[in-house]
C-alpha cells in the first residue's frame, strides 16, 4: 500500500487567494487508452497570469454514452485514466482526460491548430490552464470550499474558456450536422433579430428567411440534429452555467470532437427558437421521429422543458445580454432545476456567481461549506433570500416536492433544489409572457417579518393573518385533461346544492376565475364569459373527434374504441345540464351542453357504424368546432394557446372550497381541514396544516378568489406562525 500510495501526486496546501495551474507540453491528439498525458502544476497567486480555464462535463457527454458506461462494471464516470505530473498520478475522469488531449492538440497538432485559427483569429492559446478535476484536491473538503468561494474570480479572470462537449462519438455525422445547424441557426438570428418578434409559425418553413442567413429550410431530421446537440450533457449541468455566464460571449469557445466555434453562435439558435414560438413545432418534431430514432426517445424529457421555454442557457443569454443578474428564484428553482450535478448542494453553491441576491454574501449565515448536510445548505439558503428579499415567495417551491419526494429530511417549508427536472412546479411564479406575476397581492405590498431569528435552522417563524378553512376538494382525474375531466363540473354542483348559500350566481362566477386564473393578465379576464365557455366547448368537442379519428385510424373494427372520453363528455353535459337548471346564469361560464351532447350521440352512431365516418361533408374546421357558427381559426387559436397553458398549470393541482364559500385551487397534496393564510412578504396566500407543538406545516401556495388582491389583508391583527 505504501508503494502505491507513494506513485499518487501528492498535494500541497494552497496559499491565501492563490489557485493551481498546470502546463500541457505540446502534442497531437490521439483518443488512445494507453496514450500519456505530461502535465506540470505550478501555484500562482490569481490574477497573475494568462490562463485557459475548462468547462467540460465530469460523466459522459452523451446520453448515450450514460447508458452505456452504466453498462459497465468499470463505467467511464469514474475518475480511473492516469494523468502524469512529474513522474506522479493523478486520476481523472475520461471526459477530462479527452478535454486535455484536445487542449495539449491545440498547441502543436496543425489539423487542430488551422481550425482554431480560422475560428479564432490566431488568438494566442495561454501557457496556463486552470481545470476543476486536477486544480482542486478533490479529496479535502476545506480546500473545495475555499476554492468554490474564488470560482467567481476564476472564470472572470480567465483570458480564454474552453467547453469540451465531449467527442462526436458513434453518430458522428448527425453530431456534425447538428452542429452546423446550431450555428446556422444562430446567425440567422444575428440577422432578423431587430424584427424577430414579427416572425409567425409559418416562417419556420419559409425558404425566404433562412436564405438571409445562407441556409435552407431545415427538415425534420433536421430539427431532430440539433435538438439532440442542445441537450449534451454540457448544456445541463449546473456548474456550466455559471462558468460559462462569468467567462462572457467573447472568450468563451465550444470544443466539440474537432470543431470549434464561440459558444454565443450556437446559444443564439435557442433564441431564434424561443422568440419565434416554433418551440412547439419543434417539440412535435422531434415527437414525431421518436417512435423510429430511439435517440429521441432517450432526450425527450428534456426536450419537454422546450414547451415552457425553459433551457439552462438561457441564463447565460440573459446575462450577456441584459447585463442584469437573474434572480435566485428563477434561477436556482427553474432554469437549473434543468440542470445535474453529483452533490445536491451544488445546486445552490453552483449559483453563487450569479444571483443578484448573493452579492455582498454573508458568509455567516450562508457558509460555502461541504460538511454541511444537504438539508441544512438548503434551509440557509432559503432564510438568506427570504431576508434579502422581503419576500417568502420562493417557499411556493416547496409543494413541488409533496409529502412522499423527500430524500433530504428537509422540512416542509423549505424548497427541494435538487430536482433535476421541475414537473412540479409553482405556476404563480414563473415568468411566462402574459402570466400575472405583479398583479396578484394578496397580503398586500408588505415585506416578510421575521418573527423570530434566533430559531433552529429547520423552524421558520413568519407574521400572518388565518383568512379560512378548506371544507371540500376535488383532486382532478386527469391532469393533462382539465377542462374534459367530469369531475370538475360535478364539484361546482356538488357546491351549488349545498345550503346557506348566499348567491348561487356568485359561486359560479368565482368558479370561473379560480379555473381561468393562469390565463392571460390577471385583471382583464378576456374568456371569463362569452370566451370562457366557448374555449372549453372548443377544446371538449376538439378532443373527442381528434380521440375518435385516432381510434378509427388504429381500430376501425372496434365499436367500444373512445368510449371513455364519450362517457366523460355525457356526464360534462349531464352536469352542465344541472348546474343550469340550479343557476341560469351559469350558461354564460360552461361548455354548451346542447353543443356536446349532439356530438357525444354522434360519436356514438359513428363508432358503431365506422363506415359512415366521413369529416369532409361535416362543416367542421380543424379545431372540431362548426365554422359558421362558432369562433374563427384565429380566435380558435388564441383560445386553445391560452386554455392549453392553463390545462398544463392545473396539473398537480386541487380545487377546493373553504368555510367561507370561497372557491380556490392549491397543490394536490392539500385536504379538508388546511388553513387558508395571509403571509406578510407574498402576493398569494399559503396553505397550512396544523401539526405538533402548536406548529405548523407547509402545504403550498393556492389561489383563493375574494383574496388575490388584498381583500382581507390588514396588519393589524398578525400573529406569529412557526412552521416545520
Amino acid at each position: 500500500m505504501a508503494l502505491l500510495s507513494s506513485l499518487y501526486y501528492r498535494y500541497q496546501p494552497l496559499d491565501h487567494r492563490c489557485i493551481r495551474l498546470i502546463r500541457i507540453p505540446p502534442g497531437r491528439f490521439n483518443s488512445g487508452p494507453t496514450d500519456d498525458i505530461q502535465i506540470e502544476i505550478e501555484h500562482k497567486p490569481l490574477g497573475t497570469c494568462d490562463y485557459l480555464a475548462l468547462s467540460y462535463t465530469w460523466g459522459p457527454a452523451t446520453l448515450e454514452e450514460q447508458d452505456a458506461a452504466n453498462a459497465q462494471i468499470f463505467t467511464t464516470v469514474q475518475r480511473c485514466y492516469p494523468v502524469n505530473c512529474g513522474g506522479e498520478i493523478i486520476l481523472v475522469t475520461r471526459s477530462l482526460r479527452d478535454a486535455l488531449k484536445r487542449i495539449q492538440g491545440l498547441v502543436q497538432d496543425p489539423r487542430h491548430r488551422f481550425g482554431w485559427s480560422q475560428t479564432t483569429n490566431n488568438r494566442a492559446i495561454p501557457e496556463f490552464a486552470w481545470v476543476d478535476g486536477i486544480c482542486i484536491n478533490q479529496d479535502d473538503l476545506q480546500e473545495r470550499t475555499e476554492q468554490i468561494k474564488l470560482m467567481t474570480e476564476i472564470y472572470s479572470l480567465a483570458s480564454l474558456t474552453v467547453a469540451y462537449l465531449g467527442e462526436l462519438g458513434q453518430h458522428e455525422a448527425q453530431s456534425c450536422r447538428g452542429f452546423g445547424l446550431a450555428v446556422q441557426l444562430g446567425n440567422l438570428y444575428q440577422t432578423v433579430k431587430p424584427w424577430v418578434h414579427l416572425l409567425t409559425l409559418d416562417d419556420i418553413q419559409n425558404p425566404g428567411l433562412y436564405a438571409l442567413g445562407g441556409a435552407k429550410v431545415l427538415s425534420r431530421q433536421d430539427w431532430v440534429e440539433w435538438a439532440i446537440f442542445m441537450s449534451r450533457e454540457w448544456f445541463f449541468r449546473t456548474w456550466v452555467v455559471q462558468e460559462a455566464t462569468l467567462s462572457g460571449p467573447a472568450d468563451t469557445y465550444i470544443f466539440c470532437g474537432s470543431l470549434f466555434v464561440l459558444v454565443e453562435a450556437v446559444l443564439l439558435s435557442l433564441n431564434l427558437v424561443f422568440d419565434t414560438n416554433w418551440n412547439v413545432a419543434v417539440f412535435t418534431e422531434v415527437a414525431t421521429a421518436s417512435p423510429r430514432d430511439p435517440r429521441c426517445h432517450r432526450y425527450m424529457q428534456r426536450f419537454a422543458g422546450w414547451l415552457a421555454k425553459a433551457h439552462p442557457h438561457q441564463l447565460v443569454l440573459k446575462a450577456w445580454h441584459r447585463a442584469a443578474k437573474a434572480s435566485f428564484f428563477s434561477m436556482s428553482y427553474w432554469q437549473l432545476s434543468l440542470t445535474s450535478c453529483s452533490d445536491p448542494r451544488d445546486k445552490i453553491y453552483g449559483s453563487l456567481g450569479l444571483a443578484a441576491e448573493w452579492e455582498g454574501l454573508d458568509e455567516a449565515l450562508l457558509p460555502v461549506d461541504y460538511r454541511l448536510s444537504v438539508s441544512e445548505v438548503f434551509c440557509r439558503a432559503t432564510k438568506y433570500v427570504i431576508m434579502r428579499t422581503g419576500s417568502i415567495e420562493i417557499l411556493a417551491a416547496a409543494a413541488t416536492r409533496g409529502e412522499k419526494r423527500n430524500p433530504h429530511g428537509l422540512p416542509s417549508w423549505c424548497p427541494d433544489y435538487s430536482h433535476t427536472v421541475t414537473a412540479r412546479r409553482p405556476d404563480s411564479l414563473i415568468e411566462y409572457p402574459g402570466q400575472p406575476l405583479t398583479t396578484w397581492q394578496a397580503s398586500g405590498s408588505s415585506r416578510c417579518i421575521r418573527a423570530d431569528r434566533d430559531e433552529l435552522i429547520s423552524m421558520l417563524t413568519l407574521q400572518g393573518l388565518q383568512c379560512d378553512q378548506i371544507q371540500l376538494s376535488y383532486l382532478f382525474e386527469d391532469h393533462f385533461q382539465f377542462f374534459t375531466s367530469p369531475g370538475v363540473f360535478e364539484f361546482l354542483l356538488e357546491i351549488l346544492r349545498q345550503p346557506a348559500l348566499a348567491s348561487r350566481g356568485d359561486i359560479v362566477e368565482s368558479f370561473a376565475r379560480v379555473i381561468s386564473c393562469y390565463m392571460g393578465d390577471a385583471n382583464r379576464r378576456r374568456y371569463l364569459e362569452d370566451g370562457l365557455t366557448r374555449g372549453m366547448t372548443t377544446l371538449i368537442l376538439w378532443a373527442l373527434r381528434d380521440d375518435a379519428e385516432t381510434d378509427c385510424a388504429t381500430a376501425p373494427s372496434t365499436p367500444m374504441v373512445g368510449e371513455d372520453l364519450l362517457f366523460r363528455v355525457e356526464r360534462i353535459a349531464a352536469s352542465v345540464s344541472e348546474i343550469i337548471k340550479v343557476e341560469p346564469q351559469a350558461r354564460k361560464y360552461l361548455p354548451q351542453h346542447d353543443l356536446l351532447t349532439r356530438e357525444v350521440t354522434r360519436q356514438k352512431k359513428l363508432r358503431n357504424f365506422p363506415e359512415s365516418r366521413n369529416y369532409q361533408e361535416t362543416n367542421i374546421n380543424h379545431y372540431g368546432v362548426p365554422c359558421d357558427s362558432y369562433l374563427n381559426a384565429s380566435e380558435v387559436e388564441l383560445i386553445n394557446r391560452d386554455f392549453w397553458g392553463a390545462t398544463s398549470h392545473c396539473q398537480f393541482r386541487a380545487l377546493f372550497v373553504t368555510k367561507g364559500r370561497r372557491i380556490g385551487l392549491g397543490p394536490d397534496i392539500l385536504q379538508p381541514g388546511d388553513q387558508v393564510w395571509l403571509l406578510a412578504g407574498a402576493r398569494l396566500p399559503f396553505l397550512l396544516r396544523a401539526s405538533s407543538a402548536g406548529r405548523m406545516t407547509m402545504v403550498g401556495e393556492a389561489y383563493v378568489d375574494g383574496m388575490m388582491f388584498g381583500e382581507l389583508w390588514t396588519e393589524d391583527s398578525l400573529a406569529s406562525v412557526t412552521l416545520e
